[in-house]
């Protein structure tokens, strides 16, 4: 129950603040390899991008942001209403037509691109109970929700879905906190909870934002990619995050976006 218990201590409490730092190692070789990902980027279709549709909305919202431009708006089918695909998931394909990880990405992408889709979102969950989707309410009641929309509108911290068995939560909590370094900075328990979270390169990356820029590792790490674009999906057991879209997290993570 760590991660719920850190979440609600994240939601409750306030404390000095902390300001990310800036990247002090030369990126030359990453920023090499982001130029060629993309020229690659441009010759493939989003569904050979993102192979596993149900998780479509998360990657492709992510990638939006920090990658290139992709086109979100069709998996909002009404206003504020997001879905996992353009077709539905729910109930054949997956245990719910939305949920927080897809929601977190879309806001990663609002906070960058398009304000609007914070207002709607939040009319939406207001007028369901913060109910955002049809399927199994363990994933789809994201009440949270709201602390981050108003947040990033500057109306104050983050949270997560209820603790549940999943390979990709400790992932989920990682963004979180990264959206809230984007438009603000941490507090002593926000920086108490990354540091907690199981080892990743997006958590360790995130980790020495927040200490000293020193992003050696991560940088090693990225430099370790190889030249042609890796399609393949799972990375860092993020559900169907593909490793070229992991590259580019990460690179936006160090330059600071």
């Amino acid at each position: 129950m760590k991660h719920l218990a850190l979440t609600i201590c994240l939601i409750f409490c306030s404390c000095s603040k902390h300001e990310s730092k800036e990247t002090v190692e030369p990126t030359d070789r990453v920023d090499d390899i982001a130029a060629s990902y993309l020229d690659q980027l441009n010759g493939f279709s989003e569904e050979k991008l993102f192979p596993d549709r149900c998780d479509r909305l998360t990657f492709l919202a992510l990638s939006a942001t920090f990658v290139k431009d992709f086109d979100i708006s069709k998996y909002e089918w009404e206003s504020g209403e997001w879905h996992r695909d353009i077709y539905p998931c729910w109930p054949k394909d997956s245990q719910s037509e939305i949920s927080y990880d897809g929601l977190l990405s879309v806001l990663h992408y609002a906070l960058r691109n398009d304000d609007s889709i914070l207002f709607r979102m939040r009319s939406y969950g207001k007028e369901h109970k913060w109910v955002m989707g049809e399927g199994d309410k363990k994933l789809t009641y994201n009440p949270q929700l709201l602390i981050l929309i108003n947040g990033i509108l500057g109306e104050h911290i983050l949270g997560t879905q209820q603790e549940r068995k999943s390979t990709h939560k400790e992932h989920i909590l990682a963004s979180s906190i990264w959206l809230k370094m984007r438009y603000s900075s941490l507090n002593d328990v926000e920086l108490l909870t990354l540091k907690n979270l199981k080892q990743t390169p997006l958590r360790d990356a995130l980790i020495a934002r927040m200490k000293d820029g020193n992003q050696s590792e991560t940088i090693k790490y990225l430099e370790s990619f190889p030249e042609k674009l890796p399609l393949e999906v799972g990375h860092e057991n993020w559900g169907g995050c593909p490793r070229w879209l992991y590259f580019f997290i990460l690179k936006a993570v160090i330059d600071g976006k």
